[in-house]
C-alpha cells in the first residue's frame, strides 16, 4: 500500500511529489491572509500549451479553475455552529487555519498558497446552510469546500453551484449521482458502512433468535434498502422497516411519528432495531425513550457519541444494551500514538493555545474530532491538488482522484480513491457496546 506521509513531508507537496512507497454567522465569510512571503508558483500553468491527466497521459484543459490563480488556491471551509444544541467544539476556525497554515509554511501546493475562507451555520437551519453556500460559491468563488456536509447540503455546492466538496461526513450515492462538480468524503459511504456494519454485527450473533426492524431518518430511504439486502444475506428475520416522513426540525411531528413506529415495533415483537441514515439512530432512541420500547439499538452509523442522543432530547437509558460499529476512535489512536494524531493535536495546541481534550468529561470542550478532521481534509485536498499538477481545474482534480490509489491520512491508516470509489476510508469497523458506567461506547 502506498502510504502518504503528509505532515512530515509537506515540502514534497510543494515540489509536486506526493507520496512515498511505504505502505460569525452563516451569512458571512472571512478570508485568511496567505502571507507576503508566499513562494512563486513552480509552473505558469496558463502559458503551457497543454497538460496531461495524472495516471493516463490524456490531454486536459490548462485553464485554471475557479478560485485558482498563479499564486493562490481559494479554499472554503464550512463550520457547524453547534452552540444551539449546547455543544462546544472550541475554536473550530482556528483548527482549520492551523492545518492550512502547515501546508502553506511548507511551500504550499505546486508553489501556490492556500487561501482559507470560512463560513458557519446552525445545523438545524437549512436557510443558514444555503446562505453560507451562496457566499462561498458566489461571492468568494472558492475552488473547493472542506468540512462537514449533513443531510443534502453538499448538493448546494456540487449540484446547484458547480463547486467541489471534500466532506468530513459520509455522502450518499444519490448525492454523488446528482453532483456535477467533484464530491468526495473522508468516511466510508453509507453503502459500504451499512453492509460492513451489518456483517460485523451479525458475526457476533446480534440478529440470532430475534425479530428485527430497520429504521431511518427522512434522508435515509436508500439506506433502508441497503440494510434490507445486507440483513437478508446474513439470515436476519426482518419484520418492520420504517422511514421517517417528518423533519427532525419539527419536534412535535417527530415525537408523534416515533410513537406510531414504536407501537409497530411492539406489535411485531421486535427485539433489535437496526438504524441507518443520517440521524436514524437519534430518532429511534427518542422513540425508545418516550414510549418505553423494549428493543435494543444496533447502529450502523459511526457517529455514536452518547452526547448526541442527550442533545437530541433522548434519555441516555435508551442506549441500554445498544451496539454499534466504528473504526478506532481518534482518542484510541492518540493514546496509542498511531496515524499521526498526536502530531496533529500537538501542532494545533502549540499554535492556538487551546488544549485538546482527548476524553472530555461532561461539560468539557469536545474538540478532538474537529481537530483531526481538519488535518485529514486539508491533507487530502493538498495531496489531490499536488497530484493534479500546475494546471489545477476540475478536470485535472478528477483525474488525480481517479489515479490516486492507496494512501493514508492523519487518523486514517488505510484509505484509497478510485474512479468508482469517492469515499476515502478503508479502515475496518469493529463492534462497540454502550457502557452506562462511563457513558460511552466501548470496544466489545
Amino acid at each position: 500500500m502506498r502510504r502518504i506521509l503528509i505532515w512530515c513531508g509537506l515540502a514534497l507537496i510543494a515540489a509536486g511529489c506526493t507520496s512515498t512507497s511505504d505502505d460569525d454567522s452563516a451569512q458571512t465569510a472571512t478570508s485568511a491572509s496567505t502571507g507576503e512571503d508566499a513562494p512563486a508558483p513552480a509552473t505558469d500553468a496558463t502559458s503551457a500549451p497543454e497538460s496531461t491527466t495524472p495516471g493516463n497521459g490524456a490531454p486536459v484543459p490548462t485553464e485554471l479553475g475557479q478560485g485558482v490563480n498563479d499564486d493562490t488556491i481559494k479554499v472554503g471551509v464550512s463550520i457547524l455552529d453547534l452552540t444551539s444544541i449546547g455543544r462546544d467544539n472550541g475554536d473550530v476556525e482556528a483548527k482549520w487555519r492551523v492545518a492550512i497554515d502547515a501546508v502553506n509554511e511548507a511551500g504550499g501546493v505546486n508553489g501556490r498558497q492556500l487561501e482559507m475562507v470560512t463560513g458557519s451555520y446552525n445545523p438545524t437551519s437549512d436557510t443558514e446552510a444555503e446562505e453560507m453556500c451562496l457566499v462561498l460559491t458566489g461571492d468568494e468563488e472558492v475552488f473547493v469546500v472542506l468540512g462537514p456536509q449533513i443531510f443534502d447540503q453538499a448538493l448546494c455546492y456540487t449540484e446547484r453551484n458547480d463547486t467541489a466538496v471534500i466532506s468530513t461526513r459520509p455522502v450518499s450515492r444519490e448525492q454523488l449521482d446528482r453532483s456535477t462538480a467533484p464530491l468526495l468524503s473522508l468516511p466510508a459511504s453509507p453503502e459500504r458502512t451499512v453492509a460492513q456494519g451489518i456483517e460485523t454485527m451479525a458475526a457476533t450473533g446480534a440478529f440470532d433468535d430475534t425479530r428485527v426492524a430497520v429504521h431511518s431518518s427522512s434522508e435515509g430511504a436508500a439506506d433502508v434498502e441497503l440494510a434490507l439486502v445486507a440483513l437478508d444475506s446474513v439470515g436476519a428475520d426482518v419484520v418492520v422497516d420504517t422511514v421517517m416522513s417528518s423533519s427532525r426540525d419539527d419536534r412535535t411531528a417527530t415525537e408523534e411519528e416515533m410513537a406510531v413506529i414504536a407501537q409497530r415495533w411492539a406489535s411485531e415483537d421486535v427485539g433489535v432495531v437496526v438504524t441507518v441514515g443520517d440521524g436514524g439512530h437519534l430518532t429511534a432512541a427518542l422513540g425508545i425513550d418516550q414510549n418505553n420500547a423494549d428493543v435494543t439499538l444496533a447502529m450502523t452509523q459511526p457517529d455514536n457519541d452518547p452526547d448526541l442522543f442527550t442533545e437530541f432530547g433522548a434519555d441516555i437509558s435508551a442506549l441500554e444494551g445498544a451496539i454499534g460499529v466504528a473504526p478506532p476512535t481518534f482518542a484510541e489512536l492518540y493514546q496509542q500514538d498511531r496515524a499521526g494524531v498526536v502530531d496533529c493535536v500537538s501542532r494545533f495546541e502549540e499554535a492556538s493555545g487551546e488544549m485538546v481534550n482527548i476524553e472530555p468529561e461532561a461539560g468539557e470542550t469536545a474538540n478532538l474530532v474537529t481537530t483531526v478532521r481538519s488535518c485529514q481534509a486539508t491533507e487530502l485536498f493538498a495531496l489531490l491538488a499536488a497530484e493534479a499538477g500546475p494546471a489545477l481545474n476540475y478536470e485535472s482534480f478528477v483525474a488525480a482522484t481517479n489515479a490516486l490509489g492507496d494512501f493514508s491520512l492523519t487518523g486514517m491508516e488505510a484509505a484509497s480513491l478510485a474512479p468508482d470509489k469517492p469515499d476515502a476510508s478503508d479502515v475496518a469497523p469493529s463492534i462497540v457496546v454502550y457502557d452506562a458506567a462511563s457513558n460511552s461506547f466501548m470496544p466489545a
